[in-house]
């Protein structure tokens, strides 16, 4: 596929419209009317420079966006094995690593593998980046953008506030391992656009951990790896009672017994405000279990992004006889890098705090 292809495969038209704005590049309805727009300017060094800042953008949101985020630490003498092996890795031959960072066609797709395979080893003063492609058959929900229907449907539907689609289909991911030199761990991204069940996401994550044991054994010359999964379960409560954000999901339980959810709809709107949360919270003790984080990050002077932290346990396991346990947490929404590393520090910053 060619950028423009990949681009609407891969990132949320939301997401995409915001990039395009901050960068004052032409606007047309939906995908198509942008992409239509970019390749129909006369000024030739205009249009290399915007189509330079669409690829820039994508190979970004390859790496940030739409991601769950898993931790995972090493002992010291691990990390820096495998830190030995990494620069001699090299990606593995095959269509997959031939087309990245674009999209396969569907018939390389469905020929492709559906195990991790690795197409981008990238050295850094501060690590590597390994990027694996695979294919996964997957149940999602799709945000559907009023703008990118046709007319008919969005006169139709210009009242609903959101709309949801379901689809199936074998789609390519591209999950992500990061393994710094400043500290003794690895970071891996897994793939996870759109609303996808967490079945599908802890299986994805299932075969990076065999990759990353595998990686690992091949470090130590056969050696036993000790891989320690990061617990964000405590961050939960922590960033609840924080001023970090808006608070647009949280579930909770209350000393009553009661299991709730609440949602906040607007972009500006924060539920630790909200004025019947905020009577229910004083006359009930409440301890949560799930949190989604909004923030409003101003990128220029017209232009706001709202990347988005969910940290997802169950009210089941504040009953439980072990502590509450979650692996990942999801990043979204994320027009960069910059996005997604301001929403890592805040992560990072309240691990710090309770490991």
């Amino acid at each position: 596929m060619d950028l423009f292809s990949s681009i609407q495969q891969r990132v949320p038209f939301f997401v995409f419209r915001k990039f395009i704005q901050l960068h004052g590049m032409p606007s047309g309805q939906g995908y198509t009317g942008i992409f239509t727009a970019i390749e129909s300017l006369t000024d030739q060094v205009l249009k290399a420079r915007y189509v330079d800042l669409l690829l820039s953008m994508y190979t970004d949101h390859l790496n940030f966006g739409e991601k769950q985020l898993s931790l995972f630490r090493l002992e010291n003498d691990q990390h820096a094995a495998l830190l030995e092996i990494l620069p001699g890795l090299t990606p593995e031959e095959g269509v997959a690593s031939t087309e990245f960072p674009f999209y396969l066609d569907e018939a390389d797709l469905l020929a492709s593998s559906s195990e991790p395979t690795l197409v981008s080893v990238e050295g850094d003063d501060d690590g590597y980046t390994l990027t694996y492609s695979s294919k996964r058959f997957f149940t999602e929900r799709v945000d559907v953008e009023l703008e990118e229907l046709d007319e008919e449907f969005q006169d139709r539907y210009k009242d609903f506030e959101e709309i949801l689609a379901i689809r199936k289909r074998y789609r390519q991911f591209f999950d992500v391992v990061r393994v710094p030199r400043s500290r003794s761990e690895i970071e891996v991204r897994i793939d996870s656009p759109g609303h996808m069940r967490k079945k599908d996401v802890e299986i994805a994550e299932e075969k990076i951990e065999q990759v990353l044991q595998s990686l690992l054994g091949y470090a130590l010359r056969g050696g036993v790896a000790t891989l320690t999964s990061v617990n964000f379960f405590p961050l939960i409560d922590k960033l609840s009672k924080s001023t970090e954000g808006r608070i647009c999901e949280l579930g909770f339980i209350t000393d009553g017994g009661g299991v709730k959810s609440s949602k906040m709809r607007r972009y500006e709107d924060d539920l630790r405000n909200e004025a019947y949360h905020k009577e229910g919270s004083k006359a009930a003790i409440i301890t949560p279990y799930k949190i989604g984080v909004r923030w409003q990050l101003a990128r220029s002077a017209e232009v706001v992004s709202n990347p988005e932290l969910f940290i997802a346990g169950s009210a089941r396991q504040l009953n439980g006889a072990n502590a509450p346990v979650v692996k990942t947490a999801t990043i979204a929404k994320c027009i960069d890098a910059d996005d997604f590393n301001f929403v890592y520090k805040i992560v990072d910053q309240y691990l710090n705090s309770v490991n």
